[in-house]
């Protein structure tokens, strides 16, 4: 018994010595090995456990790293080889700026023995659990939750649960981060993952952090600077793919959202997938929007654009696939690029985009399409429009200056109606500042067959609100062609255009019908400065209505003449004034003669207000279209007469005849009746002299404009002599006579008017 007692108190006494013993041998240890990488540990509990040590309350510091700090909750340390060392729980703390803060790290990493503890770090699998990670400094704070780490078989991999960066310029957002790291020829990426990744950036701010190089990719140049800038980086983008990623390794972050702002522009992208990966020697990046890939038999809800990054002397080439998606799919927000219910717009394109290696040619060769578009453009609708269905297919080419374009097989697709049209366009720069640009031109265009209905149908809603609710029955077709030099353009310019039609309206809405004209109506007027005044009453049987029985037959003679000289002839559109006006306007390289007709006057007048939005002029086509229908010339020129503005605040020819000659219409003489229709163009300007009479430049214009009309056969000779010894006077009924006067003839273009021909 007392052997026995002896015994135990021995096993006891060495159990107790081991015991006592054990937590400053392991404390130890951790001494030696810390010393070897130059840090500092503090272990608060040092326990023994099955298979080996169990460490607690762990503090890790480094002199060579003052803003770096990391304490350990749970430590595991097997005593089997491959040594096993699991972390449960824990924090590393940084501050200060980053670049103090990479250049200490580096130093410690400096620091550490070549192959690793001296037992290998191909011996050692290191697990991390429940580990957070956060910086603060003065550019952010970044925080990581619940990183995990496991380094075996010579690759270490990282996985974080979710983290926030917060910046002056940017904000991001993660969720199911995943990093692994191939350590068998130094240390370089294999993969790299997201579950989803949520940014928010100013890239102004972001250019000005990160310094010139990043700027320099959106800073102003010419489009080939500015590309070239692109490839240069692109280039640093695949240089440091092949440095840091093994091959085959592959960088794929799904979820991807971003809200990107410049200026006063926003641009929102995603959810998207961002993969960058190396296929058949070529560095390759692929944006896919939406998350993920269809029902089995359903359209596709994906879109992918791909570039593969070009080396040395070769083109960067895009290709866009897929779709129809949603514009909300693809990260656009509403009121982005002023559009608007993003959720009901769809997408889907086919195509290719090549920029040759030295950056001056952008190609494009697919089809593009979107369906339900809808978007706030005041320059073109009052209204927004919505609902647009629109494609494009065809090859086209263009220099990134501007300079040139190429279009072969293009196809515009507005609903129903098709454009078919290839062309060659040259755009030279002035030889100097005053002159304008060369344009040179040579296209061909056609427009098949349709309904007239699929003319208006084809407008989208909001875009042609006045004729809304309008029907038309026939068929519409084009076919035309162009060929012009403006810097010889009496020579080359060739512009023509044939027309198959039997479109005519067979039902217009109320507050379009003609029906309405028949008697009073309301109008708005304008003020001098063009801004909406007041309603006026007009329409037969008001005080001031001229009807046309009533109007001296040189009014009529007079607006022709200097309005539109195909009145009677034409259906309201002149084919030659549009012709006329366009050679005029590309001499000039800006507006400066139109090609309305006394009828599409009247529609402005009558329907419109006064804008210079591209929505009217289009309205004003099927109203001009309407008007000559319902209306015969002599009802359009008499209800032209009584709207049509002759001054500030003097609406039809009873009130101008009143104003400028204290007469009736039916009492206006030759003269006076072309003085009225001379100033129709401008009519807030006067031209009357000391005394009221006319000036001088003004009434040789009145009598050039007079003997063209006596040469074309509207006034006879004896009409064209007594208009001749007329001077109009400011306030009195009656002329001044001038027998002796005798103006020779001159071409009265020179003079800023277009009598055309009968």
């Amino acid at each position: 018994m007392t052997k026995t007692r002896i015994a135990i108190a021995v096993v006891l006494a060495v159990v107790l010595g081991l015991v006592l013993g054990f937590a400053p041998y392991v404390r130890s240890r951790i001494d030696d090995v810390a010393a070897r990488y130059g840090a500092e540990v503090e272990v608060e509990w040092v326990l023994p456990a099955w298979g080996g040590v169990r460490l607690e309350g762990i503090k890790v510091t480094h002199p060579d790293a003052p803003s770096a700090k990391v304490e350990l909750d749970h430590v595991f340390v097997g005593w089997g080889s491959p040594r096993k060392v699991v972390v449960d729980g824990g924090r590393a703390k940084l501050t200060g700026e980053p670049d103090a803060l990479i250049a200490q790290l580096e130093k410690v990493r400096e620091r550490m023995p070549k192959g690793g503890d001296g037992a290998g770090a191909s011996r050692t699998e290191l697990t991390l659990n429940r580990f957070d990670v956060s910086y603060e400094g003065p550019v952010g704070k970044v925080d990581l939750k619940t990183v995990q780490f496991d380094r075996s078989d010579g690759r270490v991999v990282v996985t974080v649960e979710s983290g926030e960066a917060d910046t002056s310029f940017a904000r991001a957002t993660l969720r199911g981060g995943r990093v692994e790291i191939d350590l068998s020829e130094g240390t370089r990426l294999a993969a790299l993952s997201t579950q989803s990744l949520d940014v928010t950036a100013d890239l102004t701010l972001v250019s000005a952090a990160a310094g010139a190089s990043a700027a320099s990719v959106t800073e102003p140049g010419s489009p080939k600077q500015r590309l070239a800038r692109v490839r240069s980086a692109l280039r640093q983008v695949v240089g440091l793919y092949r440095e840091h990623v093994v091959p085959g390794g592959a960088i794929e972050l799904k979820g991807v959202q971003a809200k990107l702002t410049r200026g006063g522009d926003t641009l929102s992208i995603g959810p998207a997938t961002l993969l960058l990966k190396e296929e058949g020697g070529k560095v390759t990046g692929e944006y896919v929007a939406g998350d993920a890939p269809p029902a089995e038999g359903a359209q596709s809800e994906r879109l992918s654009v791909r570039a593969a990054f070009p080396g040395e002397g070769e083109p960067l080439v895009v290709e866009m696939r897929g779709g129809p998606i949603a514009l909300a799919t693809l990260g656009l927000k509403e009121n982005e690029f002023h559009l608007i219910d993003v959720d009901r717009a769809t997408f889907r394109a086919n195509a290719r985009f090549e920029v040759d290696p030295q950056g001056e040619v952008l190609g494009f060769d697919g089809e593009a399409r979107v369906d339900g578009l809808s978007a706030a453009l005041p320059q073109i609708a009052k209204d927004p429009i919505r609902g647009v269905n629109a494609s494009f297919r065809g090859n086209v080419r263009a220099a990134l200056d501007g300079s040139t374009i190429s279009v072969k097989g293009g196809e515009l697709e507005l609903g129903r109606v098709r454009l078919a049209t290839s062309f060659d366009a040259t755009l030279e720069p002035p030889p100097t500042p005053k002159d304008p640009p060369r344009l040179r031109l040579d296209a061909t265009y056609e427009v098949p067959l349709v309904p007239c209905q699929s003319l208006l149908d084809a407008a989208p809603q909001g875009l042609l609100p006045t004729v809304a609710g309008m029907r038309l029955a026939g068929s519409f077709s084009l076919k035309g062609s162009a060929k012009v030099d403006t810097a010889k353009l009496d020579k080359n310019f060739d512009v023509r255009w044939d027309t198959a039609t039997t479109c005519r309206v067979t039902e217009a809405p109320p507050n379009v019908d003609v029906v309405r004209f028949k008697k009073p109506f309301k109008r708005v007027v304008y003020s001098p400065k063009g801004e909406r005044n007041v309603e006026l009453e007009t329409g037969p049987g008001t005080p001031s209505w001229a009807r046309y029985s009533a109007i001296s037959r040189h009014m009529e003679l007079a607006i022709i003449s200097f309005e539109d000289g195909r009145f009677h002839r034409h259906e309201g559109f002149d084919a030659e004034a549009i012709r006329n006006s366009i050679r005029e306007n590309l001499r000039k390289w800006q507006f400066v003669r139109g090609a309305s007709t006394i009828s599409m006057q009247l529609a402005k007048n009558l329907y419109l207000e006064r804008d210079k939005r591209l929505a009217r002029k289009i309205e004003e086509a099927f109203l001009t279209l309407y008007l000559e229908q319902a209306l015969t010339k002599e009802q359009i020129v008499e209800l032209y007469l009584n709207v049509v503005e002759f001054g500030p605040n003097v609406y039809g020819v009873d009130a101008a005849a009143e104003h400028y000659f204290h007469t009736s219409p039916a009492g206006l003489s030759l003269s006076q009746a072309f003085y009225l229709g001379s100033i129709l163009p401008a009519p807030q300007k006067e031209h009357f002299g000391v005394g009221g009479t006319l000036t001088p430049g003004w009434l040789k214009l009145l009598r050039t404009v007079m003997k063209h009309a006596n040469k074309v056969r509207r006034l006879t000779d004896e009409e064209l002599e007594r208009g001749l010894s007329e001077i109009p006077v400011r306030g009195s009924p009656s002329p001044m006579r001038d027998p002796a006067a005798d103006v020779p003839p001159e071409d009265p273009l020179t003079l800023g008017v277009d009598p055309s021909e009968p």
